[in-house]
């Protein structure tokens, strides 16, 4: 897939020093999700943007915080049985877990160059889709061998830890993800 050069030059990174970054990758959000969720999908995108003066890292820490309070939020949900209090967690689980969306687009933005990002957002949706597809089966298989609230819990407990996983490995390596990237800007503009 080929991008326009005036879609290329919106995401380049060199041109977006010093604009909110975070919450353009919210608001493109909108466009593929209910229009609720992309609202809840602007509070990562905030943070984001505040926490970037910061930190590079600022995209990895929000989806981290995104990931833990989804896990928390997520082994309340399927510990309560008073309708309130599983409707309050599922709130929390929603808005948490919608923070990390904003943080995927920035971290992918941020280390892939300009003429792959469109690419690499179709690749990225194949993916997301493709594990929704896993998780499903898995959610099926799991309620036949018991019930279904365990097999839920069980997988969606666990995306979020392998969620958590793969952010605290992001924090080790963003850094320099970011500085190839800017290096391979730098190597192609000549200077």
């Amino acid at each position: 897939m080929v991008t326009t050069p005036a879609g290329s030059a919106a995401l380049d990174s060199r041109k977006l020093a010093g604009q909110r970054l975070g919450y353009f990758a919210s608001v493109n959000l909108g466009h593929g999700y209910q229009h609720r969720d992309a609202h809840i999908a602007r509070v990562g995108g905030v943070a984001i943007d505040r926490l970037s003066k910061e930190s590079e890292r600022a995209a990895v820490w929000v989806a981290l915080v995104a990931m833990v309070g989804g896990l928390i939020a997520a082994f309340a949900v399927f510990n309560f049985f008073d309708l309130t209090l599983v409707m309050v967690s599922g709130f929390f689980l929603g808005l948490i877990s919608f923070m990390a969306l904003p943080a995927v687009n920035v971290i992918l933005f941020s280390v892939i160059p300009p003429e792959t990002k469109a690419t690499t957002i179709a690749t990225s949706n194949v993916i997301l889709n493709l594990v929704i597809a896993v998780i499903t089966f898995l959610i099926g298989a799991m309620s036949d061998a018991s019930e279904l609230r365990l097999a839920f819990s069980g997988v969606v407990i666990a995306m979020f830890a392998l969620g958590m996983g793969v952010c605290i490995a992001l924090l080790r390596s963003f850094p320099k993800d970011v500085a190839d990237q800017k290096e391979l800007l730098r190597a192609r503009s000549g200077g």
